[in-house]
């Protein structure tokens, strides 16, 4: 995966000193878990974050995925610290979690990112209660 296809199709983050944000800094001192951010609207949101000053953790369930997102991060002179997780299984969550907590000793702000259709079909008569559970699981549940 290249490093545009991480942004899904956006535009990257420019980390660079001539961004007016980046020296502001003001979330230093501060630590963020940001779900779902292996890449997209999660990765930027991470990135401007860390920009910020903030200890940022990224948590994604697709592995790869995050490896890839944090050799991005360290080309820009991004820190980000990666946790697999998958926000639809509340076990995991209350696991990872606590683990988390015990490395960053704590978690200031948290951006529930990780959503989506999970590849359902496409058309609502095709879904089936399956489908909806495990949808409204990983949307509405993963947040709670």
């Amino acid at each position: 995966m290249t490093e545009q296809n991480l942004y899904a199709g956006a535009a990257p983050v420019t980390l660079s000193e001539t961004d007016p944000g980046r020296g502001c800094r003001r979330l230093l001192g501060r630590t963020v878990l940001i779900t779902g951010a292996a890449r997209g609207i999660g990765f930027a949101t991470a990135a401007r974050l860390g920009a910020e000053g903030a200890q940022v953790w990224i948590a994604d369930r697709d592995e790869q995925a995050l490896a890839q997102a944090l050799a991005a991060a360290r080309t820009h002179g991004l820190t980000l610290r990666t946790l697999v997780l998958d926000s639809s299984d509340a076990t995991e969550v209350r696991q990872r979690l606590a683990a988390t907590l015990a490395l960053a000793g704590r978690i200031d702000i948290l951006v529930n990112n990780a959503g989506g259709s999970l590849h359902t079909p496409y058309l609502f008569l095709e879904e089936s209660d399956e489908d909806w559970a495990r949808v409204m699981n990983l949307n509405l549940m993963g947040a709670v």
